[in-house]
């Protein structure tokens, strides 16, 4: 069993957790990438939690609070992706291939895209101590992807999970993969539903 996989237990259940939380893998390409953006084109004051994220080496296997990072993607939103989910999704697909070529590589395996696909529902929580990832093959070219327990998801980060699913796919031999949001919690659905196709 891989080290990445063996540590899930350790993740406190959601109903258990004193607050979300989010791993530092979630937070070590996004704060450099803001971090140099704000350089060349300052954006508005964030709060002191958020300040500090931005001040502070991340570390990919320590926990985070979550509401800061949050805040985060609400800059992305709306400095870089201005709105867009297409942009979200593409995001999320080049932030996957980076987490699952390097530490998480173990949730891909090479000449398998459904079974990548599918190993998304397991790394969930290795990235976040709250909500739950389902997955099922629908046939063997499509999984289909629903997220619980986080009902007030944002755009950016709903589309940004689901390009992570094609990430996994393409990574695993499916260059064609995407990813398609089918329920958006963000336009008032009651959980996150996507699907990944290649």
């Amino acid at each position: 069993m891989s080290r990445t996989l063996a540590t899930l237990a350790d993740v406190p259940a959601a109903d258990t957790a004193p607050s979300r939380r989010a791993k530092g893998t979630n937070l070590s390409q996004l704060v450099p990438f803001l971090r140099k953006r704000r350089k060349a084109r300052p954006f508005a004051p964030l709060s002191p939690a958020a300040e500090k994220l931005m001040e502070e080496r991340i570390i990919e296997s320590r926990w985070y609070p979550f509401d800061p990072f949050v805040e985060l993607l609400r800059i992305v939103d709306k400095e870089v992706l201005r709105g867009s989910e297409e942009l979200a999704l593409g995001m999320g697909v080049v932030g996957g291939k980076q987490a699952l070529l390097g530490t998480h590589k173990a949730f891909v395996t090479v000449g398998d895209p459904l079974g990548s696909a599918m190993a998304m529902r397991h790394s969930w929580r290795a990235y976040f101590d709250f909500g739950e990832l389902r997955a099922v093959a629908d046939n063997d070219r499509q999984v289909t992807l629903t997220l619980t327990g986080y009902s007030d998801v944002i755009m950016v980060h709903g589309g940004m999970i689901a390009g992570w699913g094609a990430a996994a796919a393409q990574l695993a031999g499916a260059a064609d993969a995407k990813a398609t949001l089918l329920e958006k919690p963000w336009e008032g659905a009651p959980r996150m539903v996507y699907r990944v196709t290649f």
